[in-house]
């Protein structure tokens, strides 16, 4: 039984000096774990049955307990073995009422005693003796640059955390948890590239010398910058854009070029840089400009950011990978948690005023209480599609989808369109690009209202482009 053979070493790093740790630490430990952290967290949560791990003796195969192991005398807890195995022992074969000359009492006992060995099992420990933390960051870096354990937004953020003690617990940990009580649940490498960009106008994480070394001093004054371009691009998202949640934001590298021109800017944003980041930013998530690599798109740009005719630049950078801004219905088609426009689709919503079907309320993503938390509704419900042999992807589809309150979702529920929609007024259908014609609310011609929603949703759209893109586009 190898039940270790995968926990590989320990680095462990012991210094005189150590840096700046958590705020209102209990005490300053002797040693700081390198590497190896998550392990001996899994291993000590183990031994220590937080986590129930039962072991079965008569095919020494592990599991995590369940109640289908209630009755089955062949289970043991971990916990129990290392804490008393013979009395384990004496239960399991009283339990599985085993003949004192059979074999398995020997057998069963050797495995129960190798078991609880584990306590006594010793793991390989490096220590690094040493009080030059760039050594240790360096080294820190190089174990996990190795195979695929940090990214290299992480290993960033390390270097962050040498260079400037505290970074990432009082100033990123702060923004972040700041933001997801406003509805946008931000990752920490959104914030770092963010951090890089305007700190190295470029946004590779693994080109960061002179960040490290030249304006090693600035750090806080480029996280200042950072923070303060963050909020105003949150503030152009709810206010401008219409999206009052991180669930409407398909990739935030969309969001990284704003960030940085708004830095540029110094937040102060006049309404033809407003109308034209909406467009870029709007054109850009529609077109799905940052769905792969991102680094090259970011950086072309923020060439473009630093010309002279930057609004422009960036639609060209959109030119090069489309034909034209004319969007067709063929292009929204497709399920809907994948499909890039989404964000726009509730953006027209949010322009046009849309309101609950039912409440009367404007649609909102940060409206208070439970029961208006904003949800996405099948038009047509999944179960009765189901039962008429729909496919899932059309069931699913953008075209069958609106917003609403939570409660009003849920009073919904089965009811079919061509019962629920006649109670509706027409102009809160309509500003939801919802077909008034009630033959297609008939189950039968499901995928004529899809087509004919389809149709309503683009023609806003393209004229919304032609509005607030009209000069970009012309130029």
């Amino acid at each position: 039984m190898r039940c270790f053979s995968f926990f590989g070493d320990r680095f462990l790093w012991k210094t005189k000096t150590l840096p700046k740790l958590k705020e209102n630490s209990i005490k300053t430990p002797d040693l700081l774990i390198l590497d190896g952290q998550q392990r001996l967290t899994s291993l000590q949560r183990l031994l220590k049955g937080e986590i129930p791990v039962y072991f079965n003796v008569e095919d020494e195969s592990f599991v995590i307990y369940s109640s289908k192991l209630k009755n089955v005398p062949s289970w043991v807890s971990v916990k129990s073995v290392l804490e008393n195995p013979i009395t384990v022992w004496n239960r399991i074969i009283e339990n599985l009422k085993i003949d004192k000359t059979s074999p398995l009492q020997e057998a069963y006992m050797n495995r129960i005693q190798n078991l609880s060995q584990i306590k006594d099992y010793s793991f390989p420990v490096l220590t690094l003796h040493t009080d030059d933390f760039e050594e240790v960051t360096e080294s820190f870096i190089r174990l996990n640059s190795k195979g695929t354990r940090l990214k290299f937004a992480e290993l960033a953020m390390a270097r962050l955390a040498f260079n400037w003690p505290g970074a990432l617990n009082d100033e990123f940990k702060i923004a972040l948890t700041e933001y997801e009580n406003i509805n946008f649940d931000f990752s920490p490498s959104f914030l770092m590239r963010c951090f890089v960009v305007i700190g190295t106008d470029q946004s590779s994480f693994k080109t960061l010398d002179t960040l490290w070394n030249e304006r090693k001093s600035n750090l806080p004054s480029i996280w200042e910058k950072t923070k303060k371009s963050i909020d105003t691009t949150i503030n152009f998202l709810k206010n401008n854009v219409g999206i009052g949640s991180s669930n409407f934001i398909p990739s935030t590298n969309a969001l990284v070029p704003i960030v940085y021109y708004v830095n540029k800017l110094n937040s102060k944003l006049d309404d033809g840089s407003i109308n034209g980041i909406l467009f870029w930013y709007l054109a850009a998530t529609g077109l799905g400009r940052f769905t792969g690599g991102a680094e090259a798109q970011i950086d072309n740009d923020i060439k473009a950011i630093n010309s002279e005719a930057p609004i422009q630049n960036l639609v060209k950078n959109l030119r090069r990978s489309v034909a034209s801004f004319e969007f067709t219905p063929e292009m929204i088609a497709g399920e809907y948690r994948t499909n890039k426009f989404m964000p726009l689709l509730f953006s027209l919503c949010r322009k046009k005023e849309a309101k609950d079907w039912f409440n009367g309320i404007n649609l909102n993503a940060g409206n208070h209480g439970s029961e208006n938390q904003i949800e996405l509704h099948h038009i047509f419900p999944k179960a009765v599609l189901k039962d008429a042999e729909i496919e899932t992807e059309l069931i699913d589809d953008l075209a069958n989808i609106a917003f609403l309150s939570s409660k009003a979702n849920k009073e919904i529920s089965k009811t079919l369109p061509n019962q629920y929609l006649k109670k509706i007024e027409n102009d809160r259908l309509k500003k939801q690009f919802i077909p008034i014609y009630e033959e297609l609310w008939e189950i039968t011609r499901f995928k004529d209202f899809l087509q004919e929603r389809r149709k309503l949703i683009i023609k806003e759209l393209n004229l919304y482009f032609a509005e607030i893109g009209k000069s970009f586009i012309e130029n």
